[in-house]
């Protein structure tokens, strides 16, 4: 989770005036991706689980909220979904590249 923010941080720094819409989502996927970069740096990364690799593991992945991810397989245009949810396909993308 902090690293996720710390990125928010980051993109604010370079453009405050950062906004909604489809920035928001870039920015909320751009975040994801780089918390779940941070496990590549550590024992817990292996090639094999790279691409099921979670975001904020601790909170409660279960049949209700399978949480947020770095392997969506939704494409743009994203339409109706929430930033959140959006931003899971620019994560995935950077991920994949």
């Amino acid at each position: 989770m902090i690293w996720h923010e710390y990125a928010h941080a980051i993109q604010y720094a370079f453009a405050p005036t950062w906004g909604e819409g489809e920035m928001a989502a870039l920015g909320e996927g751009y975040a994801d991706y780089w918390a779940s970069s941070i496990p590549r740096s550590t024992q817990e990364w292996t090639r094999a689980k790279h691409r099921t690799i979670g975001l904020f593991r601790w909170d409660g992945h279960n049949e209700f909220w399978s949480g947020r991810r770095v392997n969506d397989s939704r494409t743009y245009p994203f339409n109706n979904l929430s930033v959140h949810s959006a931003g899971q396909i620019w994560s995935s993308a950077l991920m994949s590249v």
